[in-house]
């Protein structure tokens, strides 16, 4: 068995793995809002069923791909946005989601070797932007966080 056949096989069986925890973790799921007619629980439920179903296909009928583990650096940057979005979800009901939007949207630009000139504006923009649309268009309240309260 290659390597890259190898590969497909270790990602579908993590995949599925997550998926079953997820399943696991949503099966005594309640919310206390329920905006869709079938509920809150039925989009995860659905998904991660979806999900782990595709895992065993891939398992079983995968045919031999040219698939890379990858390079020392991809996975430092990897690790670098995994770490950036625990950052993010940390900050986001302190911050509030302007601020931890900015600082998430700042990382994941250096990860990806952008100048700081450039993405700092950006990530402000973004910040702004996107909570302009959740909350003027979507009708989605985001928290404001201890700053802007």
């Amino acid at each position: 068995m290659k390597e890259s056949y190898l590969s497909t096989k270790i990602f579908s069986f993590i995949t599925f793995v997550l998926c079953c925890i997820g399943l696991y973790l949503c099966k005594d799921l309640v919310a206390p809002l329920s905006y869709e007619p079938l509920g809150p629980r039925a989009f995860p439920l659905g998904s991660l069923v979806l999900i782990a179903f595709c895992c065993i296909l891939l398992f079983f009928f995968a045919e031999k791909t040219e698939v890379h583990w990858g390079s020392a650096k991809l996975w430092v940057k990897n690790i670098m946005l995994a770490i950036s979005f625990i950052i993010f979800i940390v900050l986001f009901e302190n911050l509030g989601f302007i601020i931890s939007t900015v600082i998430f949207a700042f990382l994941c630009g250096l990860v990806f070797d952008g100048r700081v000139k450039f993405v700092l504006p950006f990530s402000i923009f973004l910040g702004v932007f996107l909570y302009y649309c959740f909350d003027r268009w979507f009708d989605v309240t985001l928290p404001l966080g201890y700053v802007f309260t």
